[in-house]
């Protein structure tokens, strides 16, 4: 399975995510344009999934959620490509909360 591959390879580099915000973005990118190249062996393997789900008897609601469609690929593609967009979050504050250690008298 190719795709199956390239997640490994994203998962053997995770360490990456550790280098510079512009290689982390690439490295984003990098999986949503593996999505895109293995649409079609997603939904495949994913039919194959479904079936086999509803052979063991796996409630109809939760078949429906792990089902993935065109659109479905294609926006967790865009979505991908927005986090790339996004600003590096990492060592930002958002606010500093002080809470109580024990009780107060």
């Amino acid at each position: 399975m190719q795709i199956l591959s390239e997640v490994y390879r994203a998962y053997g580099v995770a360490e990456q995510f550790r280098a510079p915000v512009a290689h982390r973005d690439q490295l984003v990118r990098a999986i949503a344009q593996a999505v895109k190249r293995g649409k079609t062996e997603l939904l495949e393997a994913n039919t194959l999934d479904l079936e086999s789900c509803r052979e063991m008897a796996v409630p109809d609601l939760l078949v429906e959620w792990l089902k993935l469609t065109p659109e479905r690929l294609q926006q967790t593609i865009d979505n991908l490509h927005h986090i790339a967009a996004l600003p590096d979050p990492l060592g930002n504050s958002v606010g500093r909360l002080r809470v109580p250690l024990g009780r107060s008298p």
